[in-house]
């Protein structure tokens, strides 16, 4: 017999409804081997990003600036697994 979710949610441990689900993330890229910049990737190839409003190179990290085609993304998780964006 189905139930209402307001009748499950009620029956849920107070505390647990309060606390919310805390999932860390962060984007990242690799340059990609077509790249004029290829040279410039570090070891191991991931590298933090961030995203800033430039018309050209709209890309910040590794120490320096990147176009979006230029770089693969990817998400690294909290146990630092790196998922690529496809």
């Amino acid at each position: 017999m189905l139930r209402p979710y307001g009748e499950v949610l009620d029956e849920m441990d107070e505390e647990a409804k309060c606390q919310p689900t805390v999932v860390r993330q962060q984007l990242v890229a690799r340059i990609k081997r077509s790249s004029k910049y290829a040279y410039q990737a570090p070891k191991g190839g991931w590298f933090d990003v961030r995203v800033v409003p430039d018309m050209g190179y709209g890309l910040r990290g590794n120490n320096n600036n990147y176009r979006f085609g230029d770089v693969v993304f990817g998400i690294r998780l909290d146990d630092g697994t790196v998922v690529e964006l496809k």
